[in-house]
């Protein structure tokens, strides 16, 4: 009998970590107050903002896969670092954004999306044909 294993179940039984799918999204950062700064095999290096929660912190390094390096940050500095980290144009922090921005409306773009049709609406069409 064999067993398939997928490429992160290899990493991690060689004790390696996979790399995450994507940064953290730009919205996720400005909204929860977490800034991924430098990432390395070992650490992440994150910048939280002041009074931001603990849980976003704990997602972070969820997401990341390894322990976190904190430094805390004003309102002030934070913004200026999150500016700093995402608008400075590079591919890489164009990606993290994420292609939504903050103010996205899903619900308009949920409207977008035909609806397929159902098992009623084609047994209405059959018996009206018939």
């Amino acid at each position: 009998m064999s067993t398939s294993l997928t490429d992160e179940a290899i990493l991690a039984a060689a004790g390696r970590v996979a790399e995450p799918p994507r940064p953290v999204p730009f919205a996720f950062a400005k909204r929860h107050g977490v800034l991924v700064r430098a990432l390395t095999e070992q650490s992440a290096d994150v910048v939280m903002r002041a009074g931001a929660s603990p849980i976003a912190l704990a997602e972070v390094r969820r997401h990341l896969r390894r322990p976190l390096t904190v430094e805390r940050a004003d309102a002030d500095r934070f913004e200026t670092l999150l500016r700093q980290a995402y608008e400075g144009g590079s591919s890489a922090a164009m990606d993290a954004m994420g292609g939504l921005e903050e103010d996205t409306d899903l619900g308009s773009l949920a409207q977008e999306i035909p609806s397929p049709p159902t098992c009623s609406r084609a047994r209405t069409r059959r018996r009206s044909s018939a």
